[in-house]
């Protein structure tokens, strides 16, 4: 026979409860959609979050109280839910899409369903946003709305005629360069789906993204943005057939819908048309601008592919475009969807990271090859992925460029740095600490600007920080990364070429560039004592940048045997696991300076 229960387990029995209602209606709370609970007469027994934001009040205030008296009223002024509605009774689940404002667009599905545990029913309610995905008929639904309401209040006929002109052409049009928009895009895609049905064929859709366009709206101003998409709008819609559509989204993106197309590769040379059309310089005023962009395709043959979907396609196609170094153009795939996916979810991360200065920053030794005393050391940013693994630099780098990131987390990092040189300034005056820059960084007017104010606040002096650069950048803009370099070398900041000999200059060239020492890539090192044609590249590399006065460090060190080989070569300093794994800095009295 069980044993009868205690109140002392009640009592736990009942905190237990409260707490798993309190999650549940914490995590209710996070949901975007309005949540509201009435009783058979129409009176709010529970609300989420999201439904007290929606009617601006608070859960207090809205308990007890009579739905319908608190519910907005939709565009022509009536409420959006009448009293039969709100109270009980009934016994399915009901759907209806209202229009609350037009400028801007304010639509809302509302779905209520009884809940059939207690008689008479009381009613759930769910308010859903869905002003981004108004439709032709919900429009139409709109209009006629607009025009009962105008003719029951006697206006003339042409004035509602206006009214509903200047509405079609708000909801369906892209204000800026005339092209149909998100609205009008995907009413033109349905229409293309449901013609598969009829006459079998391909549907391509062609998501295109203007590269580095918010530079020029923060160069030149929105105005000569807005002029730039006119400009690319018109060079567009004159590469296409009449049969095809061209939207543009907003921001940089326009999409062409070209039903029709019968391969991949026709796919593709249109996308390459479209890019050389773009790419032509245009020359406003003052301004010469070459614009560039990323493509990416996706079609189908099924016509019951979704709108969302065949949109959601090629636009993760753009982004595996933009994230590619080699390729501009990119055709969607499982593969993508993977890819991309993994991306959205670092880029979640990484912001998470940022906002709550979680970003983790090791520091590896870089130590006086004869001593073995660590005489610097390279910062290197750490993250962990959503499961919990530490991600390599690699991965969440590309997305911190593309998401525009980059410049918070860059900073983020010159702060850590400048604060452990600002607590070691007493101990081990002479330590430098070296910083990786990426290129997207480099390549823009700005960045030694903006590092030496952050140093200014933290009344450290540059002398004793590095900036590690790549081979790369001193290639593709070579004249803003020269002037950037020779700002940061003007206040003591020394500059380190990383991964020297992987890139494209040539030793010939060093003597031309701004740089106070390089750093031998690993693969070098790696290869010093088995490779006797490495070990007289090295050799090269060494005995050249010592003529020109360059310092050089040897990255990748692991070997006893292979720093003696260095040390015979000139080479002074080293980097490696030899001499330390990254790792949280130490304490300063840890720190030998000689």
């Amino acid at each position: 026979m069980p044993e009868a229960s205690t109140p002392k387990d009640e009592t736990a029995l009942v905190v237990e409860l409260r707490r798993t209602l309190g999650r549940l209606d914490s995590a209710l709370g996070q949901i975007s959609e309005g949540l509201v609970l009435v009783n058979a007469i129409g009176q709010v027994l529970w609300t989420n979050a999201s439904f007290d934001k929606f009617v601006g009040k608070s859960r207090l205030e809205i308990l007890g109280v009579d739905l319908h008296g608190i519910l907005p009223l939709n565009i022509v002024g009536e409420p959006i839910l009448t009293i039969e509605q709100t109270r009980g009774g009934l016994l399915k689940t009901v759907f209806v899409t209202v229009i609350l404002s037009d400028d801007p667009v304010h639509a809302l599905e509302i779905e209520w369903r009884p809940v059939v545990t207690e008689v008479p029913n009381p009613l759930m309610f769910s308010f859903r946003d869905v002003s981004a995905r108004i439709s032709f008929d919900e429009l139409q639904q709109k209009s006629q709305q607009i025009e009962d309401k105008w003719l029951s209040t006697s206006k003339k006929y042409i004035d509602l005629q206006s009214k509903q002109l200047a509405l079609a052409a708000m909801v369906m049009k892209c204000p800026v360069t005339g092209l149909p928009n998100r609205r009008g895009l995907r009413a033109r895609i349905a229409i293309a789906l449901q013609q598969l049905r009829r006459r079998p064929g391909l549907v391509t859709l062609l998501f295109c993204d203007l590269n580095r366009f918010k530079e020029v709206n923060d160069s030149y101003g929105h105005q000569v943005g807005d002029e730039l998409l006119i400009e690319l709008g018109k060079r567009l819609q004159s590469t296409l057939r009449p049969e095809d559509v061209l939207a543009r989204l907003g921001g940089d993106e326009f999409v062409v819908l070209s039903p029709g197309v019968l391969t991949p590769m026709a796919a593709v040379q249109l996308a390459e048309r479209l890019q050389a059309v773009v790419s032509k310089p245009w020359i406003s005023q003052d301004y010469s601008i070459t614009p560039s962009m990323s493509v990416g395709i996706a079609s189908t043959d099924d016509s019951e592919v979704t709108v969302d979907e065949l949109l959601r396609r090629a636009d993760l196609a753009m982004y595996a475009a933009k994230g590619s170094d080699e390729r501009s153009i990119t055709i969607y795939d499982n593969v993508i969807d993977a890819q991309v996916r993994r991306g959205v979810l670092i880029k979640r991360q990484l912001q998470s990271a940022i906002d709550g200065d979680l970003l983790k920053v090791d520091f590896q030794p870089i130590v006086d090859l004869k001593s073995q005393d660590s005489i610097g050391f390279e910062a290197l940013v750490r993250i962990r992925d959503f499961e919990g693994a530490w991600m390599a630099p690699i991965e969440f780098i590309s997305v911190a460029e593309s998401v525009g990131l980059i410049d918070q987390m860059a900073d983020l990092v010159l702060r850590r740095c400048l604060a452990v040189l600002k607590l070691t300034e007493n101990t081990a005056p002479d330590l430098v600490i070296s910083i990786n820059i990426s290129p997207m960084q480099v390549c823009r007017e700005g960045l030694a600007g903006r590092m030496i104010a952050i140093a200014e606040r933290y009344e450290v002096d540059l002398g004793r920080l590095a900036v590690e650069v790549t081979e790369s950048v001193l290639i593709d803009r070579p004249r803003t990364v020269i002037n950037e370099l020779n700002t940061l070398r003007s206040v003591g900041c020394r500059i380190y070429l990383d991964d020297f000999g992987t890139g494209y200059s040539s030793m010939s060239r060093l003597f031309q560039l701004p740089i106070d020492a390089i750093k031998i890539d690993r693969s070098f090192t790696a290869g010093l004592l088995n490779c006797p044609r490495r070990r007289v590249v090295v050799e090269s590399m060494i005995r050249l940048s010592l003529d020109l006065g360059l310092d050089v460090i040897a990255e990748g060190v692991e070997l006893e045997a292979q720093a003696e080989a260095l040390l015979a070569m000139g080479c002074l300093k080293g980097q490696g696991f030899l001499f330390g794994h990254p790792a949280p800095f130490p304490q300063p009295a840890e720190i030998l300076v000689p």
